[in-house]
């Protein structure tokens, strides 16, 4: 069986807040092998999440500071 961490960089935003979704869901609803399942897979997936942020919100800076130097020139 695959370890869906190995997989977290390949999925799309959508994706990966299903994932989530899920995750949670299961970590408070499921069987205790879903819940212990959900509960090892969590943080990476919460992990996942934030280093897109973080780079998301890094190349908006950028493009926000490129826009300013080309207002400015």
């Amino acid at each position: 069986m695959v370890d869906l961490r190995s997989r977290l960089p390949e999925l799309s935003d959508d994706a990966l807040a299903t994932l989530r979704g899920n995750a949670e869901r299961l970590s408070r609803e499921g069987t205790d092998k879903q819940r212990a399942a959900a509960d090892a897979l969590l943080p990476a997936v919460l992990n996942e999440i934030a280093g897109r942020t973080k780079e998301k919100n890094a190349a908006r800076q950028e493009r926000a500071r490129q826009r300013k130097r080309t207002k400015s020139a």
